[in-house]
C-alpha cells in the first residue's frame, strides 16, 4: 500500500512527529504504565502540551536512546481520530485512525534525511541535538511531512477503537493480540523468525538452522556469474534481520589488494547492502539490513525483495571476484565491465547538462 494514497482520503488539520517508545513502558508495572500504544493511541499531558487537535495527522519516531544501535527512526503514523476528556491532572489520551507501519522505517543517518533542508526549522548542525523539543510532540510543516510520507509503502493496523485491541488479520496474520504478546514480552527475534521460514517453507526453499530466531543457511542456485559455489543466511536479532550471500575466495597475496580494491570501488556503487570480506577465511559477503519495529508484519513481497536483491548484487560482481582471485585482471577493468565506467555507448542522440535547465543535442552546441 502506498502510504500517501491512503491519506489523501482526509484533510489534515495539522501535522505533528510524537516521540515513542511505549513497548518498553507498557511493560512496567500497572501502577506505572504508560497509556501509549503503536499506531492505536497516545497519551500527554495538556499542561506540557496541548497543541495535538483532531484530525491531525501524526508521524512516530523512537528516539535514539530507546534503540539497540542508538539511532532513532521513524517507523510509522496515523490520523487523530478523538482526543478524550483530560482528568483533574491534565492527562488525554489521544486515539488513532489508519495507523500504519512504513515496510521501511526512516531511519537517522540515511543520507536523503540527513540531507534534507527542513521547513519547519533549520538543523542545528550536522547533528540532531536540539532539534526534537516540545516534551517529545514537535508540530512539522505539512511540506516536511509530505516529504517524509514521499512514495513509501506499508500496511494499516486497525484502531483499538473499533477493533478490539486486534491488529487486522489478513495484513497480520501471525500476531493475534498485540497486548497478550506485550504482557508476556515475547522474544522478537522468534516471531520474525516465524514469518521468514512460514515464507521459505511456502516456496519450497530448503534451508538450514541452528535453532529458532537465531540464523537459517541455504544454497544459492542459479547464479548467472562464475562463482562455483554461494550461500545465504539470515541472522535474526530483536530489531530485525540481516541477509548475508556470500562465498569464498582466497587470492594470492599478489592479488589480495586488488582484490580488496575492487570490493571497495563496488561499495561506492552500491545504493543497497555492502561487500565485506573476512581476511581470515576468505569470506567475500553482500549484507543487506533490515529493521522491524516490535508487531511489524514482514511482507512477503519484502522477505522476497531483502533476499533476490542481496543474491544479485553478489551475482552481478561475481565474474570479477573470480577473475581477480585468480589474478587475470584489474580492479579497474572489472569494475567497468559491471557498472560501464568509461565505455561509451551509442546512441542516435548524445545529450549535455545546460545549466538553464533543459537538455540540448550535441550537435547542436557551436563548440
Amino acid at each position: 500500500m502506498i502510504i500517501k494514497d491512503m491519506l489523501s482520503q482526509y484533510k489534515a488539520k495539522e501535522y505533528f512527529i510524537l516521540d515513542s517508545h511505549q513497548e518498553a513502558m507498557y511493560l512496567q508495572d500497572e501502577e506505572h504504565r504508560h497509556n501509549d500504544k503503536d499506531m492505536e493511541s497516545y497519551a500527554y499531558n495538556t499542561k506540557k502540551y496541548n497543541q495535538l487537535k483532531e484530525g491531525s495527522f501524526v508521524l512516530f519516531r523512537r528516539p535514539s536512546k530507546w534503540t539497540e544501535d542508538g539511532l532513532f527512526s521513524i517507523y510509522g503514523g496515523g490520523i487523530i481520530e478523538s482526543i478524550k476528556p483530560e482528568d483533574d491532572n491534565g492527562n488525554v489520551k489521544a486515539i488513532i485512525k489508519d495507523g500504519f507501519y512504513f515496510d521501511y522505517p526512516i531511519k537517522q543517518g540515511d543520507y536523503d534525511l540527513e540531507s534534507y533542508d527542513w521547513e519547519t526549522r533549520k538543523k542545528p548542525g550536522p547533528g540532531w541535538k536540539g532539534f526534537w523539543i516540545n516534551y517529545g510532540m514537535n508540530r512539522i510543516e505539512a511540506a516536511d511531512f509530505w516529504w517524509l510520507i514521499g512514495d513509501r509503502t506499508g500496511y494499516l493496523v486497525k484502531s483499538a477503537c473499533n477493533n478490539n485491541d486486534e491488529i487486522e488479520k489478513e495484513n497480520f496474520s501471525i500476531f493475534d493480540n498485540q497486548n497478550n504478546l506485550r504482557a508476556e514480552n515475547k522474544d522478537y527475534k522468534k516471531l520474525y523468525w516465524d514469518q521468514i521460514t512460514s515464507y521459505m517453507e511456502a516456496n519450497d526453499i530448503e534451508y538450514n538452522t541452528d535453532g529458532p530466531g537465531k540464523t537459517l543457511f541455504f544454497t544459492i542456485t542459479g547464479l548467472e556469474s562464475a562463482l562455483n559455489y554461494a550461500g545465504c543466511r539470515i541472522v535474526f536479532d530483536i530489531l530485525g534481520f540481516t541477509v548475508y550471500a556470500y562465498s569464498e575466495c582466497k587470492p594470492n597475496l599478489g592479488a589480495l589488494n586488488e582484490m580488496l580494491k575492487y570490493l571497495h570501488m563496488a561499495n561506492y556503487g552500491l545504493t543497497r547492502g555492502n561487500f565485506e570480506y573476512d581476511l581470515r577465511d576468505g569470506e567475500i559477503r553482500v549484507k543487506n539490513r533490515y529493521d522491524v519495529y516490535y508487531y511489524q508484519k514482514i511482507s512477503e513481497e519484502l522477505i522476497e525483495d531483502s533476499i533476490n536483491s542481496t543474491i544479485e548484487v553478489l551475482d552481478q560482481y561475481g565474474n570479477g571476484i573470480v577473475a581477480l582471485s585468480l589474478g587475470f585482471s584489474t580492479a579497474e577493468d572489472e569494475i567497468k565491465k559491471v557498472e560501464g565506467e568509461g565505455e561509451e555507448e551509442e546512441e542516435e542522440e548524445q545529450h549535455s547538462f545546460n545549466p538553464e535547465g533543459y537538455t540540448v543535442i550535441e550537435e547542436d552546441i557551436p563548440f
